[in-house]
C-alpha cells in the first residue's frame, strides 16, 4: 500500500468516516441492518461479553446488588447476558443503563428490552466522553468492544473513573492485533486484477493503542486503576457461507472503498461488484482446500496460523468457514475517590520529596514505580499462597486439558514461621491457545513471564526457522532441581574421567534440556512482525512431565529491579567484593541473585567501560 493510501485512511477525515460509520449503522449497512447487528452480537459479543462480566465479579454466584452502566452497549448485549445469567432476586435489587452515541443502536436496544422484557433495564443515548452523570453514580462500569471505536478514548476513560463509585469496577474489552474479517478480504483483494488498495486501521481513537495489551495494562494503571488485569483471548466465529460473510461485513467495504479507494476506482468498480469479487475468491478458497482434503482447511483464521482439523466429508465444503478473532479482554479495576494528576506531588508524604532532594515530578514517578512493583509483586504473592492456578484461561476455544501431574509439588512460603499457611498443589499448565496472539517476540516473551513463572514453570525460544513463513518454537526452559543447586561428584565418575585423561570434573552439572516434550510454536509473517500460536497435534506435547521447579534457576526470576540494579554497578565499581554485595542484597530482600550474576555484571561492565576509553 501506498503512503499516500496510509495516510488518506489515518488523516481526520479517513478516521470521520470510520467513526461515522458506527454511528449511522442503519444507513450504511441496508435494510437488515438490524437482523445483522442481533445476529453478531449473538456470535461474537455475547461471548466476550459473559468473560468480562465475570471479569469485574458479575456471574451466577453474585449475591450484592449492584449499579451498572454499559456505554457503547450496540444492539444491549450486555444487558441481556446480565439477564440470563444473574439470579432474579439479584436483579430485582439491581440497576443496569445501557447507553450509545448511536440514535439507531438505542433504538435496538429498547426493542431488546421490550422483546426479552428485561428486568430493571433502560437504555439512553449517551456520549461515554461526557456522560453528564453525577460521580460515584456507579458500581460498575463496562464497554464491550468499543473503546478503539470512541474519537477521544482518554476523556471516555477519564470519565468512567469518575462516574464509578470508589472500590467500584471497569471492565472493557477491543479488538487485538488482527481483525477477524481482514485476512480474507486482504487475499480476495490482492487476487482482483486490479490494484484494491488495503489497509485494516480500525481504530478511530487519536489516543492510544487499545491493539496492545501492554499498553492498556500501563494505561490503566498510570490512571490509578487497582488490580488491572489484561487477558488475550482466542474466539471461534462460525460464518454459515461466503454470501453470509459478505453480507455479515458489508459495512466494511463501504467503509474501505470510501476511505482509501479514489474515486475514480470506485466508479470503475462499483461496491457490487467488489462484493461479488469477494464472494467468489472466498467460495473458491475453500472449496478447493477441502476437495484436496488438506489438514489445513475448512478454516479462514484472522492470521498465518491455520487450525489443524479436517472437514472433507463436509455435504456444503464452500460454505463452512470460521474466523478466529482475536480480543484483549482488560478487566476488573478498581478506582480510588480521587485521583491526583501523574505531574503532581502526591497528596501524601508531603515533605518527602524535598527530604530526598527531589523534584515534585520525579518524587511522583518514583512513588508510581514503586506503587506499580509492590502490586506486581502482591499478585505473584497471592497466586503462590492461594493457588488454584491451572495455566492460561481456556476460553471458548476448545484447548486439550492435560491430566494433573503424576506427583505434584507443593510450596510453602518460609519467609515468615509465622505466616506460613498450608501446602499449595499445583497442577500441570496448559499452553496458551491457538490465536493467542502478540505484537513481537520480546512481548510474547514478557506475557509467557508472566503466565509462566508464578505457577513454577518457564519457557525460552528453542529455534527459529524460515519455511515460507517464520516459526518461532517455545519450549519448557528446565525441569526438576535448578541449575545452580549442583550435587558432589561420584568418586566412580571422578576415577572414570582420570582414566581417560579428561580433566576432573567438580560438580554433577545438570542440563538445561529436562527431557520435557511441553512445547508449541508460533508463526510470524516476518521477524519482528505478529506471532500467532500453533500447537503440536500430539497430546505429549501439551503437558509437561514435570511439576513445577525451583523458580530461581530461571535467570528472568532473578533479574534485578533497575533501581537496584544500579546501586549494583556502582558497587560494583567501587571494588566491592561478590560475597558483601550478597550481604547487602539479602538484607534488602533480593534473595534469588547468584554469584554467577553478579560476577557476570563485573565483566559487563568492565567491558563497556574499555569500550568508552577507546
Amino acid at each position: 500500500m501506498s503512503s499516500a493510501t496510509r495516510n488518506k485512511m489515518n488523516s481526520p477525515e479517513g478516521l470521520e468516516s470510520l467513526h461515522k460509520m458506527f454511528k449511522n449503522a442503519a444507513v450504511v449497512a441496508g435494510g437488515d441492518w438490524e437482523k445483522i447487528m442481533l445476529d453478531s452480537a449473538k456470535r461474537v459479543s455475547a461471548p466476550i461479553a459473559i468473560r468480562m462480566l465475570d471479569h469485574v465479579g458479575l456471574n451466577k454466584d453474585t449475591s450484592a446488588p449492584f449499579k451498572l452502566i454499559d456505554c457503547a452497549c450496540g444492539t444491549g448485549v450486555v444487558a441481556w447476558e446480565l439477564q440470563r445469567i444473574i439470579q432474579p432476586d439479584v436483579l430485582r435489587q439491581s440497576s443496569i443503563l445501557a447507553c450509545d452515541f448511536s440514535e439507531q443502536m438505542v433504538g435496538v436496544t429498547q426493542r431488546t428490552i421490550a422483546r426479552e422484557g428485561l428486568v430493571n433495564t433502560e437504555v439512553k443515548q449517551i456520549d461515554a466522553q461526557k456522560t453528564g452523570l453525577d460521580s460515584d453514580s456507579f458500581t460498575h462500569y463496562t464497554m464491550n468492544i468499543g473503546f478503539h471505536v470512541v474519537p477521544n478514548s482518554e476523556a471516555a476513560l477519564d470519565e468512567a473513573i469518575r462516574i464509578v463509585k470508589p472500590g467500584g469496577r471497569i471492565g472493557l474489552t477491543t479488538w487485538h492485533r488482527v481483525l477477524s474479517w481482514a485476512p480474507d478480504i486482504e487475499a480476495a483483494f490482492k487476487s482482483f486484477d486490479f490494484e484494491a488498495p488495503f489497509e485494516t486501521a480500525l481504530q478511530t481513537s487519536t489516543w492510544g493503542d487499545w491493539g496492545d495489551a501492554n499498553w492498556v495494562r500501563k494505561t490503566l494503571e498510570q490512571k490509578g486503576l487497582l488490580d488491572v488485569k489484561v487477558e488475550v483471548m482466542a474466539y471461534l466465529q462460525h460464518i454459515d457461507s461466503a454470501e453470509y460473510f459478505v453480507k455479515h461485513f458489508g459495512m466494511i467495504f463501504k467503509w474501505l472503498m470510501g476511505s482509501c479507494w479514489s474515486e475514480e476506482l470506485r466508479k470503475e468498480h462499483p461496491e457490487e461488484e467488489v462484493i461479488q469479487r469477494v464472494k467468489e475468491f472466498l467460495e473458491k478458497k475453500y472449496e478447493e482446500c477441502i476437495s484436496r482434503g488438506s489438514e489445513q482447511a475448512s478454516l479462514a483464521t484472522a492470521g498465518p496460523s491455520q487450525q489443524r482439523r479436517s472437514r472433507a466429508d463436509t455435504q456444503s465444503p464452500a460454505t463452512q468457514l470460521l474466523i478466529a478473532a482475536t480480543y484483549e479482554t482488560s478487566g476488573v479495576v478498581a478506582p480510588p475517590r480521587a485521583l491526583a494528576p501523574a505531574s503532581s506531588t502526591p497528596a501524601h508524604h508531603p515533605t518527602m520529596a524535598d527530604s530526598l532532594g527531589l523534584p515534585p515530578n520525579q518524587y511522583a514517578t518514583l512513588l508510581n514505580a514503586i506503587n506499580t512493583i509492590d502490586q506486581r509483586l502482591s499478585r505473584i504473592e497471592a497466586a503462590i499462597r492461594l493457588g488454584g492456578i491451572n495455566g492460561a484461561p481456556s476460553g471458548p476455544v476448545a484447548v486439550p486439558q492435560p491430566p494433573p501431574a503424576p506427583a505434584p509439588l507443593t510450596l510453602t512460603p518460609a519467609a515468615n514461621p509465622a505466616a506460613m499457611m498450608a501446602p499449595v498443589a499445583f497442577r500441570a499448565l496448559e499452553p496458551p491457545p491457538e490465536g493467542y496472539t502478540l505484537s513481537s517476540r520480546s512481548t510474547m516473551q514478557d506475557e509467557l513471564d508472566q503466565w509462566t513463572i508464578p505457577r513454577g514453570y518457564s519457557m525460552r525460544i528453542a529455534g527459529a526457522k524460515v519455511s515460507g513463513k517464520r516459526k518461532v518454537r517455545w519450549v519448557c526452559f528446565r525441569g526438576g532441581e535448578a541449575r545452580h543447586h549442583r550435587a558432589p561428584v561420584d568418586e566412580s565418575v571422578i576415577l572414570q574421567a582420570k582414566a581417560e585423561g579428561r580433566r576432573k570434573p567438580t560438580t554433577d552439572r545438570t542440563s538445561k534440556k529436562c527431557g520435557c516434550l511441553f512445547k508449541f510454536e508460533v508463526i510470524e509473517t516476518a521477524k519482528g512482525s505478529d506471532l500467532w500460536v500453533l500447537h503440536y497435534p500430539n497430546e505429549e506435547h501439551k503437558v509437561h512431565n514435570h511439576g513445577p521447579s525451583d523458580q530461581t534457576s530461571d535467570p528472568r526470576a532473578r533479574k534485578l529491579p533497575s533501581f537496584m540494579l544500579a546501586e549494583v554497578d556502582q558497587w560494583l565499581r567501587e571494588g566491592w567484593l561478590v560475597s558483601k554485595i550478597q550481604d547487602e542484597l539479602k538484607s534488602r530482600g533480593f534473595t534469588n541473585v547468584l554469584n554467577t550474576d553478579l560476577y557476570n555484571r563485573k565483566r559487563q561492565l568492565r567491558k563497556e567501560d574499555a569500550q568508552m576509553q577507546e
